[in-house]
């Protein structure tokens, strides 16, 4: 029951307000109850990465956009924290319905949910969850996204 409480957490419990994935640029503005913010940024050759973690490193989320003069986009996002950023404004209200759908992998720790646009996995244990999201038709080309995820460790 405990476990089932911490998954139910991890999905509807607000904390972060973000930029929606595949939005404009984030202002990476974390808003947590008394919690001071810390923002960087990282360029690569064809994506740049904005971090925001509150200041006790409880909760850290990684956004990741393409590099544009004019329209740069989000395209993929993934999360470290104590219990799960608000996914509906993280994901957006459009993309946020792929949780009326069944998970394709669902195990007591893990889910993976997949539409045509979006994929979004949820893991994690008692006091910390996981996640990762992202557009796969709208990833920059020469980008694998197991080893975006893989090279911002939390």
């Amino acid at each position: 029951m405990k476990k089932y409480f911490l998954l139910l957490s991890c999905l509807v419990l607000p904390i972060a307000s973000y930029a929606s994935l595949v939005g404009n640029t984030p202002s990476t503005a974390l808003t947590t109850n008394n919690t001071n913010q810390i923002h960087s940024s990282k360029s690569y050759s064809n994506y740049k990465v904005y971090t925001t973690s509150s200041d006790d490193h409880s909760c850290i989320i990684h956004e990741f956009a393409t590099i544009s003069n004019s329209n740069s986009r989000i395209f993929a996002t993934s999360w470290k924290c104590n219990t799960i950023p608000n996914l509906k404004t993280l994901l957006g209200n459009t993309n946020f319905a792929i949780f009326k759908e069944k998970p394709v992998v669902n195990t007591l720790n893990y889910k993976k949910y997949v539409s045509n646009d979006i994929i979004v996995i949820l893991s994690g244990h008692e006091n910390v969850c996981y996640g990762q999201a992202y557009f796969p038709n709208n990833i920059p080309n020469h980008i694998n996204i197991e080893d975006l995820f893989n090279n911002e460790k939390f």
